[in-house]
């Protein structure tokens, strides 16, 4: 996948679907990057939009984990 620029030289946005295909992981660790704020994201709207360059800043600094959500913001399974 190659993403480009915008002609008029702004930053490209991806998708979460695209960066997790950039990056070769799932969509939720690019969500639990972005919770975690290891990885910058914009809102539009509804829509959650990465930039380019930062996927690039992810790739350079070579992150290798990625750390749990904290409890309290995991959802609660079963009836426990």
């Amino acid at each position: 996948m190659v993403i480009k620029k915008q002609d008029n030289g702004a930053p490209a946005l991806v998708s979460v679907d695209d960066a997790a295909r950039f990056l070769a992981c799932s969509p939720k660790t690019i969500r639990n990057l972005i919770s975690t704020q290891q990885l910058g994201s914009v809102r539009l709207g509804r829509l959650l939009r990465i930039r380019q360059r930062d996927l690039d800043a992810i790739v350079d600094r070579g992150i290798t984990a990625v750390p749990p959500l904290r409890p309290d913001r995991r959802r609660a399974r079963g009836g426990k």
